[in-house]
């Protein structure tokens, strides 16, 4: 019984740790509701127009009833509770929790466009936040150009 219970610790240790890699740093370090990591950055960002309140739920950045994630080089920063693009997005302005999100993307529906859009752990970070929220969908944001 003691080496299951063992397992199960090294498990849940081993999915705690993956589950931080997927989340983007915070510049204080703090844990990130950014969830990133497209599967593969070659495939082109789709070209849907966005615009919607940003909300932070049960720890998960929301527009409307869907689970934002974000594009490589997204980051967070928790004392401004604010998402800063980096990577194909510098120079863009930050995307401030309650405020009006403004920019470009796609919706996913989480029971069948996921898979291959995310890869291994991001892909659970962001189904679990589909699960604590009840959203349906989940919504692939970055910003205007600058």
């Amino acid at each position: 019984m003691t080496s299951l219970r063992g397992l199960g610790l090294v498990t849940l240790a081993i999915l705690l740790l993956g589950f931080g890699a997927v989340m983007a740093d915070s510049s204080d370090g703090a844990a990130s509701p950014v969830i990133t990591r497209v599967a593969d950055p070659k495939i082109p960002y789709p070209t849907a127009g966005i615009s919607g309140r940003l909300d932070l739920r049960e720890g998960c950045l929301m527009i409307g009833q869907s689970v934002v994630f974000w594009p490589p080089g997204t980051s967070w920063d928790e004392s401004r509770r604010e998402v800063v693009f980096e990577g194909d997005f510098q120079g863009s302005p930050n995307a401030l929790v309650d405020s009006i999100f403004t920019g470009g993307g796609g919706t996913f529906a989480w029971r069948d466009d996921l898979n291959g859009v995310l890869i291994g752990d991001a892909e659970v970070a962001l189904r679990e936040c589909i699960n604590k929220t009840g959203a349906t969908h989940a919504l692939l944001a970055y910003p205007e150009s600058p």
